[in-house]
């Protein structure tokens, strides 16, 4: 079985030997279906995430994990917004840093207590997205009343927000050599829910939801191979900041930060280079079997 760990560049293998790796699951279970009738299809993107939970003090999250983390690839006006915004993320490649690595491991059975259970350190989920369609992966634990300061590089402003929980967008988009584009932002829902009308294809609908409030400024985008992954977490020291309130909470008094890992977990070869008689058409399909086989391994 093929196995992912996750460092910054083919430099630093040699200097991280001894890291540990982690198991991927069978091709099988990621494969999508055949195009049909010599068309291309819309692929799906198969992403794993995990979301670690660490306690504020924790060395991983200060220079022992980001000495691995590639943040270069984050243009510098951006970073310095993220930074401003209580915020901090990076590329992470082959082999896996011990630091990252170890959070990454699902606990031994025997160690799992009730209070783990109810409070997880580790959650792990897939993401199966659509090419160019958004999707939501839940960050804030809500909902709940928060305050947010919100800097664009000049000024900082702020407001009160009743209801909130926070989510982050994920859009994924396949790359031409393999690789995928994915772009993640904080969006916030807040206040109660409210119907509104909505026009598209030249009809109504009825649509009911919360506010939302996007903070587009810190949108990043990278390009992953399926041996690296992104890496968000929050940074600075504790304030009203967006990285507080979407990665930061306390739990029984004491504070904890969450470390999102994002990988993808096959090729994103780009439908547009597919077709069903070019050798790049794979013939089998998603089933359940393949998914409880995921699971259990």
């Amino acid at each position: 079985m093929r196995r992912l760990a996750i460092t910054l560049l083919p430099a630093l293998v040699a200097a991280a030997a001894g890291c540990a790796g982690l198991p991927r699951p069978p091709a099988a279970a990621l494969a999508p279906g055949p195009p049909t009738g010599g068309q291309a299809v819309p692929r799906t993107l198969t992403c794993e995430v995990f979301s670690i939970r660490v306690v504020d003090t924790d060395p991983v999250c200060s220079d022992e994990l980001w000495r691995y983390v590639d943040e270069q690839i984050l243009p510098n006006a951006l970073r310095q917004r993220l930074a401003a915004n209580g915020l901090r993320a990076g590329i992470v490649s082959d082999p896996a840093p011990d630091c990252l690595a170890e959070k990454l491991a699902p606990a031994p059975a025997a160690d799992e207590l009730a209070p783990a259970i109810a409070q997880p350190p580790r959650i792990r989920s897939l993401l199966r997205l659509l090419p160019a369609q958004e999707s939501e992966l839940v960050a804030a634990a809500g909902p709940q009343s928060m305050v947010i300061l919100e800097h664009d590089g000049s000024t900082v402003t702020g407001a009160p927000y009743e209801q909130a929980s926070g989510v982050f967008t994920v859009t994924a988009r396949p790359v031409a050599d393999g690789r995928i584009r994915l772009a993640v932002a904080p969006l916030l829902k807040h206040g109660a829910v409210e119907r509104t009308w909505a026009g598209a294809d030249g009809a109504f609908r009825l649509e009911a939801g919360q506010r939302r409030h996007a903070f587009d400024g810190l949108r990043l985008e990278a390009e992953l191979a399926d041996h690296q992954a992104l890496v968000i977490t929050g940074d600075g020291p504790a304030g009203s900041t967006v990285g507080d309130a979407f990665l930061r909470e306390r739990v029984a008094g004491q504070a904890y930060r969450r470390i999102l890992v994002i990988r993808p977990l096959a090729r994103g070869l780009d439908p547009r280079f597919t077709s069903a008689g070019d050798g790049n058409a794979i013939d089998r399909r998603d089933t359940v079997g393949d998914l409880e086989e995921l699971g259990r391994r």
